[in-house]
């Protein structure tokens, strides 16, 4: 009897017929960068919402196949490097690109 679980069973059978191919080794060095940066320390917050937005990010994060948690890290990190804007921003710049196109 196999101790893999059905999702290692699948990725067996998909290795061994070819479905993978090994990573280059020229590539090597960016993969391996990527994972000691996704390793890296990282400080725990705790914080305090309403349940109703956490059902609300739990179901976002089931449909996108990520821990919720995983999913509020992406989003608070995307909006601290600046990847984000808020809605009234957004409607800021919409108002002005309407000026200038008149």
């Amino acid at each position: 009897m196999s101790d893999l679980t059905q999702e290692e069973k699948e990725i067996e059978k998909a290795v061994l017929e070819g479905k993978y191919k090994p990573v280059p080794k020229s590539k090597w060095g960016r993969y391996q960068n990527a994972a000691k940066e996704t390793m890296k320390k990282i400080d725990r917050i705790n914080i305090r919402m309403k349940a109703d937005d956490l059902e609300d990010i739990k179901r976002i994060a089931d449909r996108k196949g990520m821990p919720y948690q995983t999913l509020i890290g992406s989003v608070l990190h995307r909006f601290a490097k600046g990847d984000m804007i808020s809605i009234d921003d957004a409607e800021q710049v919409e108002h002005f690109k309407e000026k200038l196109a008149v």
